[in-house]
């Protein structure tokens, strides 16, 4: 079976680490061909090396750009002749699936990832997602979305429900556990003390992220728990970003926040915390939250996206955008002997890895290609 896979980019994403991961598990070099309409990013890299194809289009944000795109596509795909094509996230889902009005009878599955538009009412992307929804009934053979709350978002929106299909993000737990030589060494590094409780955050510095939720709110767990601390890694997250730097300064935790910027490993950040916090306004299928599950972290999290479900239960959820609920689901955990966050931590990684197995999650993909060119 050749497929297309078409993506928006290949800098590191949700998206753009499931497909990775999804094409990292069963390396089907010559049958694989992949078009990202930006550039090669730092996943391309990756998977160039291993041996797949990928042509990159530079979309630029005018009038033209996309127009040349699509005109390129419908070259390439002749040129290709996938039996499917895979298309991930809006931009793609759009101008992949014109180019293959006029090139190709292969079947187009749209892949949906996330809940909310965050650029706004007024956006292109608002604009794109709007269309979506219509040409969702005419368009895509089948729609995959990657968690429940994606789904009934996109339902809310007019996308054709009769189509879609749940595919969660899958993972290799094999490269995602705990280590806790890189533990030592890295609150070493960091001057973090034996006793003191590391409560950890990822994400890129995003609206959507809330992260003033976060520093409010862990200026409240300060003020009750003794001995914590907090570290923030991401996109963004370093000294120089102004607005992040006075949320900190205005809660007085400047000497009580860890900021790091991104990077292209996580494992000895995963294994250096003691606690996890997903604080996000809006999720689609929390990437981060799966990651900190497989290091044996308890989890406390927004009910943003799948996270309740990714959880099994409401114990350590807390209310969007409210840092007195945060900061209250964080006081609780942190309470807690270090024996029972050890429990809570092991049956999180439990939940996580019987659940959301990569083996499990390609079986899937591959079952409904199958399905869709029969």
């Amino acid at each position: 079976m050749k497929i297309l896979h078409i993506i928006t980019g290949l800098n590191i994403g949700g998206a753009e680490k499931m497909l990775e991961r999804l094409l990292l598990y069963n390396l089907d070099i010559d049958n694989i061909t992949i078009i990202s309409l930006s550039d090669i990013g730092k996943i391309g890299i990756n998977l160039e090396k291993k041996g797949f194809k990928i042509y990159c289009l530079d979309v630029k944000k005018n009038i033209t750009s996309p127009i040349l795109a699509v005109i390129k596509m419908i070259r390439l795909i002749r040129n290709i002749k996938p039996n499917l094509i895979q298309t991930w996230l809006y931009h793609a889902n759009l101008l992949g699936s014109i180019a293959s009005l006029f090139s190709t009878r292969a079947p187009v599955v749209w892949n949906l990832r996330g809940c909310d538009i965050p650029q706004g009412a007024l956006s292109q992307t608002f604009i794109i997602v709007k269309l979506l929804s219509l040409l969702s009934h005419f368009l895509p053979y089948k729609i995959i979305c990657c968690g429940y709350s994606v789904k009934e978002a996109h339902i809310t929106m007019g996308y054709s429900q009769k189509k879609m299909v749940i595919i969660q993000n899958g993972y290799n737990f094999q490269h995602l556990k705990r280590n806790e030589d890189l533990r030592e060494k890295t609150r070493k590094d960091l001057h973090i003390l034996d006793h003191e409780i590391i409560i950890g955050s990822v994400g890129r510095f995003d609206a959507l992220k809330d992260y003033e939720s976060f520093v409010r709110a862990a200026s409240l767990v300060d003020k009750k728990i003794e001995n914590i601390r907090f570290m923030i890694i991401g996109r963004d997250i370093n000294i120089n970003n102004s607005k992040l730097n006075f949320m900190i300064n205005d809660n007085n935790m400047l000497d009580k926040i860890i900021l790091i910027d991104e990077q292209d490993s996580l494992e000895a950040y995963y294994s250096s915390m003691d606690v996890f916090c997903l604080h996000s306004i809006s999720e689609g299928f929390p990437n981060v939250l799966a990651e900190a599950m497989s290091y044996e972290l308890p989890c406390v999290s927004t009910d943003a996206g799948d996270a309740k479900v990714m959880l099994m239960g409401g114990e350590f959820i807390c209310n969007i955008k409210d840092f007195d609920s945060l900061a209250n689901g964080l006081i609780k955990i942190c309470s807690l002997t270090s024996k029972k966050r050890y429990e809570i931590g092991t049956k999180n990684s439990q939940i996580i890895s019987e659940n959301y197995n990569i083996d499990k999650i390609h079986s899937l993909y591959r079952e409904t290609y199958e399905k869709t060119i029969s």
